[in-house]
């Protein structure tokens, strides 16, 4: 739980049980350690405070903490009941780099669904810096990052990204509209002379 940047459900409340976990649980949210919070009709569980996440969290060795964080993206993947944000941050902290760009991705597009291109901008660019060279969707990934960068007002950073998709891209009228993007990108963001070159 230390591990996760975001609450984790609670399929049964531990504190009705009469087993060890039950005891331990009571333990753990009578100390103030853990707490037990309701969203959207789901019962969650979290760290009491950041402070008590940060002290666990640095007691841990990196391959401890990766295995922890392997274990907790695979059972939340297994429930179905998270979304892939917090499944790409487990995957991507563990190493498993096909995981995380998936769910990097998938990320992204619940975010700009939702209208928030910054965070969009940022799972695209982790989806796009997790893809090999190889990867088929590479391209399309820089063009879904170039629109959330330019929708989450980073001119610059956008027509960076669409300049480069531009000189990737092997139709020729698609290619220009990448240009012409690009152009308005760095037109309507005062590097005039730049995007007059282009």
């Amino acid at each position: 739980m230390a591990t996760g940047a975001a609450p984790v459900p609670l399929a049964d409340e531990p504190a009705t049980r009469v087993d060890d976990a039950g005891a331990g649980w009571l333990a753990l949210k009578r100390g103030k350690l853990v707490r037990s919070v309701i969203s959207g009709g789901e019962a969650l569980i979290q760290c009491y405070h950041d402070r008590i996440r940060e002290t666990v969290k640095s007691g841990l060795a990196s391959s401890r903490a990766a295995e922890l964080h392997e274990q907790i993206g695979t059972a939340l993947e297994a429930e179905g009941c998270s979304g892939p944000a917090q499944l790409a941050e487990h995957f991507h902290r563990c190493r498993n780099l096909e995981k995380a760009r998936r769910y990097a991705r998938l990320a992204g597009h619940a975010a700009r669904t939702g209208l928030a291109f910054a965070r969009a901008a940022r799972w695209y660019g982790l989806a796009f810096e997790l893809s090999l060279g190889t990867d088929p969707e590479k391209k399309s990934l820089r063009v879904d990052l170039a629109e959330a960068l330019e929708n989450a007002g980073h001119a610059r950073q956008a027509a960076d990204q669409y300049l480069v998709a531009a000189t990737e891209e092997a139709d020729a009228a698609a290619a220009l509209d990448y240009r012409r993007r690009a152009a308005g990108q760095l037109l309507g963001s005062a590097h005039t002379d730049d995007g007059l070159a282009v």
